[in-house]
């Protein structure tokens, strides 16, 4: 996966960078039964979950968030459902927390930032 970052307007004109980052290198947390947070950079986790696996993630208020489905399918909030591969459903900035169950064994990321207008 690769992700570019939109700035604030102060830092538009920074240097572009890559960052690599390894697999041994990002810390794993157990999130309950089943499925579990890799922690890839402030507000922004890969969720990996087992098949019948839930969990609700805290998110920032008023952040701009979205789920990304890398793989299987998951319902989001109770009715919305995503399913297959890349499928992205945008969050409310209402909120500040996502309910995740998986139908089956599925691959997640959860981006969140703060609106830069």
């Amino acid at each position: 996966m690769q992700l570019w970052v939109n700035l604030p307007a102060a830092y538009k004109m920074s240097q572009p960078r890559y960052q690599g980052i390894l697999n041994a290198a990002i810390p794993r947390v157990e999130l309950g039964q089943g499925i579990y947070g890799r922690v890839i950079a402030v507000n922004l986790f890969d969720v990996g979950m087992d098949a019948g696996a839930s969990g609700a993630l805290t998110l920032p208020a008023g952040h701009n968030s979205a789920v990304v489905l890398l793989r299987g399918e998951i319902t989001l909030n109770g009715p919305a459902t995503l399913k297959g591969a890349a499928q992205v459903a945008p969050l409310s900035v209402e909120g500040d927390s996502v309910l995740l169950d998986a139908a089956e064994e599925s691959l997640v990321l959860i981006l969140s930032g703060e609106p830069i207008n």
